[in-house]
């Protein structure tokens, strides 16, 4: 009787090693699995940095808002100092919970025309850009979204970033209260974005 005792309580001991063994064995996989997961996701999440080594002279972020199709923040406009411009279109699936672990958006680049690039740097060296605010109330309320956007240059030495919303630069109401310059801005920055849409790759 005490052998049998004896003999159940060795093999039970050897089940709990094994487990023991096992457990031991499984936690680490999981944690592995896990950060491949993670790093799966991140990868797949859009980049707002660089693309090139290129030295920046504008940068366009955009977030939008409302009843849109991703509300993730992407890059509206990116141009370099040798005249490439790149931008985020989106291509992936409409549907804001998508955006929150996959990016919707893909990056595209184009190089604009000498006369295009000539006209966008002389509006980045417009003077009165020094005076801009670093942010402006909304002038245009739009329907069922809106567009949150901040430009980033450098003019005259200065490093300047622009916060606006609905930044239309055709419409009324931007043009009777965004300053000349700002509007000038705007109407280059949105041609550019136009080549990268139209052209970009």
């Amino acid at each position: 009787m005490n052998s049998r005792r004896r003999v159940n309580s060795a093999e039970e001991g050897e089940a709990s090693e094994t487990k023991r063994s096992t457990d031991k064995m499984t936690s680490p996989r999981i944690k592995v699995l896990l950060l491949l997961l993670l790093l799966l996701i991140a990868s797949c999440r859009n980049s707002l940095a660089p693309k090139y080594t290129e030295p920046v002279i504008l940068q366009v972020f955009d977030r939008d808002g409302g009843m849109v199709c991703s509300t993730e923040e992407h890059v509206q406009l990116r141009v370099y100092a040798n005249g490439l411009a790149e931008g985020d279109i989106l291509t992936g699936p409409c549907g804001p919970w998508w955006s929150k672990v996959f990016s919707s958006f893909s990056r595209r680049t184009v190089q604009l025309s000498y006369d295009q690039f000539d006209q966008l740097k002389t509006a980045l060296k417009q003077s009165e850009l020094l005076t801009l605010h670093e942010t402006y109330p909304q002038f245009v309320i739009g329907v069922d979204s809106g567009v949150f956007e901040t430009i980033k240059f450098e003019v005259g030495g200065q490093q300047k970033s622009v916060a606006l919303v609905n930044p239309d630069p055709t419409h009324p109401q931007n043009k009777a209260n965004y300053p000349a310059s700002l509007i000038n801005l705007l109407v280059e920055i949105e041609r550019a974005r136009q080549r990268v849409e139209t052209d970009g790759k």
